[in-house]
C-alpha cells in the first residue's frame, strides 16, 4: 500500500496533466514520482491516449518490483536510481528512454546463460520507433563485473529498418568507446547467437572501438 499518497490532475478538455508522489511498501523504494501529459477523450478507452510519462525511483531494490512488473529477464537484486521517460500513441510507444544508477546487480539475461553479477551499472539506454523499424542507443553506459572487469562509458546508436516492397532490409550502428577486451570477457553473460559467440572466440578483439 502506497504511503504519503499525494495524486494532483489539471484537466483541460481532452488535455490532462497529472503528478502522483507517494512511497511505496517499504523494501521497494524510496519516494516515487510519477508525472503525465495525455491527450485523451475517452477514460473507457485509454488504448485511443497518446502523450508522455516520467517516472523517478530512487534507493530502489528492482528485484523487489518482480511481483509488480514483468520483466524479460531474471532480476535477484539491484540497488540505486532509476529514471524513466515513455511517449506513446494509442497502444504503441514511440520513444523509451531510462536513466540508471544501480550497484549490486545480479541478473541473468536469458534462461540458457550463466548469471551475470555486477559491481555497478550507469547511463542511459533508449528505443526509438521509426515506423517502420526501430532505433537502440545507449549514452555513457558503463559497468564494473563482480570481478573487477571495468567496461568504460560506451555510446551505441544502432538503427534496423525492415524490408518493404522492393525496398531491401536495412540497418547501421555506430560505436564510441566500447571496450573489445571487456566485451570478450563478458560474452558468455550475454545472449549473442551461435556465430557472433564464434567471431568472438576466432578474433579475440582487443582495444577500443570508436
Amino acid at each position: 500500500v502506497l504511503k504519503r499518497f499525494n495524486f494532483r490532475l489539471d484537466n483541460r478538455g481532452e488535455h490532462h496533466r497529472f503528478g502522483l508522489h507517494a512511497v511505496p511498501p517499504d523494501g521497494l523504494a524510496g519516494p516515487l514520482d510519477i508525472r503525465g501529459d495525455l491527450v485523451g477523450a475517452n477514460a473507457q478507452d485509454l488504448l485511443a491516449w497518446r502523450g508522455a510519462l516520467y517516472a523517478r525511483l530512487d534507493r530502489t531494490d528492482l528485484a523487489a518490483w518482480s511481483g509488480w512488473l514483468d520483466l524479460p529477464f531474471d532480476l535477484r537484486r539491484g540497488l540505486g536510481e532509476v529514471r524513466l521517460w515513455l511517449q506513446f500513441d494509442r497502444d504503441s510507444v514511440l520513444d523509451a528512454n531510462v536513466d540508471v544508477a544501480l550497484s549490486a546487480i545480479d541478473l541473468r539475461l536469458a534462461p540458457d546463460l550463466p548469471r551475470l553479477e555486477l559491481q555497478s551499472v550507469s547511463g542511459s539506454l533508449g528505443w526509438r520507433s521509426l515506423r517502420p523499424g526501430h532505433e537502440l542507443r545507449t549514452r555513457q553506459l558503463a559497468f564494473v563485473a563482480l570481478d573487477g572487469t571495468v567496461f568504460p562509458p560506451t555510446d551505441v546508436l544502432a538503427r534496423q529498418i525492415p524490408a518493404t516492397g522492393k525496398k531491401p532490409e536495412t540497418g547501421e550502428i555506430s560505436v564510441n568507446g566500447l571496450d573489445l577486451n571487456a566485451l570478450a570477457t563478458l560474452a558468455i553473460h550475454l545472449p549473442f547467437s551461435a556465430a557472433q559467440r564464434e567471431l568472438l572466440a576466432q578474433s579475440q578483439p582487443r582495444g577500443t572501438l570508436s
